[in-house]
């Protein structure tokens, strides 16, 4: 079965900053969402916006930027407290380069 030709972008909350997911994708004929980038159907009540393709392009473009951002920030905050710590216990070095080196792409099991 071939995927229905996206129609409108649509808005959703998530547990994740920025707690929105959004994507293109068509209601069915129960009123749900069904998202084509994601596979799966949203609830019409957990959708937050409707908006057009390309108005909802822009909107996730803008989104993804204060992602890239929020990121960079939590990183430098990291980084910050990570040296404050060390000073008083240097021996943590070892603990962060083990860290560093065997990082895990956060995948839920």
């Amino acid at each position: 079965m071939s995927k229905p030709e996206p129609k409108v972008y649509c808005f959703w909350g998530y547990d994740l900053f920025p707690h929105i997911c959004c994507g293109a994708g068509s209601f069915n004929e129960a009123g749900d969402f069904y998202a084509n980038g994601y596979g799966f159907t949203i609830s019409r009540k957990n959708i937050v916006t409707v908006r057009t393709i390309r108005e909802g392009e822009k909107i996730e473009d803008a989104i993804n930027l204060i992602k890239e951002e929020y990121r960079s920030a939590i990183k430098d905050v990291e980084n910050k407290f990570a040296a404050r710590v060390h000073s008083l216990l240097p021996e943590l070095k070892a603990v962060r380069d083990f860290k560093e080196n065997h990082e895990t792409d956060n995948r839920r099991d």
